[in-house]
């Protein structure tokens, strides 16, 4: 292929890309780490029947942990959230587990198999609706928000609890 085939043919690959950046560079998004932004409207049903808004939750401090089946780090990452839990729930906090990406069936069977794990409500993101909201791309996703529900912090992956700028914020809501 000579010289000019190759340009020609780069350029015919990069237009659209370049096109298609240029309409995402405009849309607003959610970056990692601490902001505060007003979190979606949202409303679920957990796996138990009971609803989930953004207006019920509002008054204490919620993490949000979007998570899926199939991911190993979301596996890992479920019962250091249930220890969390635990030791917070009594200070305040509130946890919902939303599950994404995924089947429902999966997600149903998964926290039967681990109810233990699973002290906090657990709701499913029928066509990743809220997900899209939040603009998650990533399992897990983490959201931290105030009791106004606005958003103070976006964990991308694992290990959210040893995440410095997530355990001062927790100490300011929690204190």
């Amino acid at each position: 292929m000579n010289r000019d085939m190759l340009i020609g043919l780069l350029m015919v690959l990069l237009i659209p890309t370049m096109w298609a950046s240029e309409i995402f560079a405009k849309q607003p998004a959610v970056l990692e780490g601490e902001m505060t932004a007003p979190s979606p409207d949202f409303e679920f049903t957990t796996l138990s029947g009971e609803r989930v808004t953004k207006e019920a939750l509002k008054g204490k401090p919620t993490l949000l942990m979007f998570w899926a089946t199939w991911c190993g780090i979301c596996r890992d990452e479920l019962p250091r959230i249930h220890e969390l839990d635990t030791q917070a729930r009594s200070m305040g906090l509130q946890i919902v587990a939303v599950a994404f990406s995924d089947d429902k069936n999966a997600v149903t069977k998964y926290v039967e198999q681990h109810k233990s794990t699973f002290s906090f409500p657990t709701v499913f993101d029928a066509g990743n609706d809220v997900s899209s909201q939040f603009r998650v791309r990533a399992t897990p996703t983490f959201f931290l928000l105030d009791g106004n529900g606005d958003i103070l912090l976006m964990h991308i992956g694992g290990g959210i609890l040893g995440d410095r700028d997530f355990r001062r914020l927790m100490h300011e809501l929690l204190t």
